[in-house]
């Protein structure tokens, strides 16, 4: 996710009013089906990859193995 989705997100949590969590979570899929359908071809192309995934350095499973 980039900044921009992210703060979407965030923002649709923080108006969710009384809707739970995941229904604000379910809410903001079904009004970005383009963000879903791009994240879920990069994650097919990675587990079909031959090669190993190298992280990013700013992605948070690098971040979190590294102790930050």
């Amino acid at each position: 996710m980039d900044d921009q989705q992210v703060g979407s997100l965030m923002n649709t949590f923080r108006t969710r009013g009384d809707m739970s969590k995941s229904g604000a979570a379910e809410q903001w899929v079904r009004n970005h089906p383009e963000h879903v359908t791009q994240w879920l071809g990069q994650a097919e192309a990675c587990a079909t990859a031959d090669k190993a995934v190298t992280p990013l350095l700013n992605d948070a499973t690098h971040s979190r193995d590294q102790g930050a």
